[in-house]
């Protein structure tokens, strides 16, 4: 009788023990979290705005903390933004582990043929997965009745870096909203400096007209665009503008007067007849400084 009591207190003992190793299958244990490196390029849907969104994700421990880290391409204005780092809490630890969890059930090259250009690269514990699925990486692919379910999506990443993300957004459209201010308005140069120019000449224009500067370039507030020396094309000419940096491309803003023979270019460039490009070397409240880009 004593050896049956035995055994059955020695079975009971057992059981968290094998509960636990059952359970403990197909987790993510710390050291794999920090193994999880994921670089991509996508569509980044925001409730106002898209953002075109080139970076990558992993995540670090320091303290026995964990953090979420992204780099990105991002830039407001020409202000490059900082990588952006967050303390992860046990609700996005968990999202994370189940989206590794799909991962390794995933193959590792899935191509799927279409217009959406979004990638992702997903690498972890010395594997890789390149995962090209023709839908938004950030968003739910479950969500889209017609979605491979099988492939796990970048969805935890909006909501890891929701306020960076806000932060972003309005830090934009501020600057958006000031650059329009400061741009439309009236411009004067002097005559004489648009002569001879070609592709990487400056030009200086002045909020304010002088004796030198008595011609000017308007830009309105639909973003028609008006001259002292007007053509009888110019009621359809307008302007545009590329309000932040491109990375890779060009360190200033980009801006852009459709107006037929707006400069004499001594370079004879076919477009200079109906577009003319510039980079924004300066911008406030009394100057505009271009410098022609095409």
């Amino acid at each position: 009788m004593k050896i049956l009591h035995a055994a059955i207190l020695l079975f009971l003992a057992l059981i968290p023990f094998v509960i636990f190793g059952q359970s403990s299958e197909g987790t993510v244990n710390d050291q794999d979290l920090i193994s999880l490196m994921i670089s991509f390029d996508g569509f980044l849907e925001d409730k106002n705005a898209g953002i075109l969104l080139k970076g990558d994700f992993q995540i670090i421990k320091k303290n026995n903390i964990y953090f979420g880290v992204s780099s990105n391409n991002l830039y407001c204005g020409t202000d490059k933004v900082p990588r952006w780092r967050t303390q992860l809490s046990n609700t996005m630890i968990s999202k994370i582990r189940a989206f590794i969890t799909e991962l390794e059930q995933t193959p590792h090259d899935v191509n799927i043929a279409g217009f959406q250009n979004d990638i992702y690269i997903a690498k972890f514990k010395e594997k890789e997965w390149r995962i090209h699925p023709n839908q938004s990486i950030f968003n739910s692919f479950k969500a889209n009745p017609e979605s491979p379910n099988e492939l796990p999506d970048l969805s935890f990443y909006k909501s890891i870096f929701s306020e960076q993300i806000k932060d972003f957004t309005l830090d934009s459209e501020k600057h958006v909203a000031t650059t329009n201010k400061l741009i439309k308005r009236k411009w004067y140069y002097d005559p004489s400096s648009l002569l001879s120019l070609t592709k990487g000449s400056t030009i200086h224009l002045h909020s304010s007209p002088s004796q030198r500067n008595s011609e000017y370039w308007e830009v309105e507030n639909d973003f028609g665009f008006k001259r002292s020396t007007s053509l009888s094309a110019d009621s359809n000419s307008r302007v545009s503008i590329e309000y932040h940096r491109q990375e890779t491309i060009s360190s200033h803003m980009y801006f852009s007067i459709y107006a037929s023979h707006l400069l004499e270019r001594a370079d004879d460039e076919e477009w200079a007849f109906q577009r003319t490009s510039f980079y924004i070397l300066e911008l406030n409240e009394k100057e505009l400084i271009l410098k022609i880009a095409y």
